[in-house]
């Protein structure tokens, strides 16, 4: 097996595992452990509350689904970028990765139900609206 088909191999397998733990309308909870000193780069470690009503922590899984790295006994994956929330992006592109095709629209979210609802549409057609965010 090639080094890519390998790689490949692994983020279907974080996406699968993500997929059987985190459902459209699902909360996932962040963390930032530490910021560059320029603001640029920061360390972000995720976490969902599973079935169980247990704290658990996907952000290996989440690493290697989105494509961020992450070194074996830090803390958290590094997430480049600045000048915005990087959590929420981190969020976003979980969203995306675990949701290409969007899914049921979220009545919750009035913002989100009002763009899809004016356009007449009863589905989300951006997966990374369907998971909503907390920091911790």
């Amino acid at each position: 097996m090639s080094k890519k088909s390998e790689k490949e191999a692994s983020k279907q397998d974080a996406i699968n595992a993500l997929r059987g733990l985190i459902k459209p309308g699902d909360t996932v909870y962040t963390i930032v452990r530490s910021c560059s000193r320029t603001n640029m780069s920061m360390r972000i470690d995720v976490y969902i509350v599973n079935s169980d009503c247990e704290i658990a922590w996907i952000t290996p899984n989440v690493a290697t689904a989105c494509g961020y790295s992450r070194k074996p006994g830090a803390e958290g994956m590094l997430v480049h970028g600045g000048g915005m929330d990087m959590c929420f992006s981190v969020v976003y592109e979980l969203g995306r990765t675990l949701f290409p095709d969007g899914g049921p629209l979220d009545k919750s979210s009035p913002a989100r139900q009002s763009q899809e609802a004016r356009a007449g549409k009863d589905r989300e057609t951006d997966g990374g609206y369907l998971l909503r965010k907390r920091d911790l």
